[in-house]
């Protein structure tokens, strides 16, 4: 996909980017980091805009870390695996 421009808005502040991924995605990013920023203001009161930021990115981080070891490390292998047995059980 070819790369293109669009503007998003995350704390108050717009940012041009250049996406080679669908707009709505990208936009549905930043409105989540956005949810994320403003949900920490709401709970941390006068912040700076880099430390709420910074705060952000570690709770989705954090969120990401455990999704991450609730998948198991080899589920495309398990995949593959089942997609074969059911190949071999249509085949016959």
């Amino acid at each position: 996909m070819d790369q293109s421009r669009l503007k998003v808005t995350i704390f108050g502040k717009d940012y041009a980017l250049k996406a080679d991924t669908s707009h709505e995605y990208i936009n549905e990013t930043a409105r989540y980091l956005d949810s994320k920023m403003n949900d920490i203001a709401d709970k941390h009161g006068d912040q700076s805009d880099t430390r709420l930021a910074v705060l952000a990115g570690l709770n989705i981080t954090d969120e990401l870390f455990r999704l991450k070891k609730q998948v198991p490390a080899n589920l495309e292998e398990k995949i593959n695996n089942l997609a074969e047995i059911l190949q071999a059980a249509l085949d016959e």
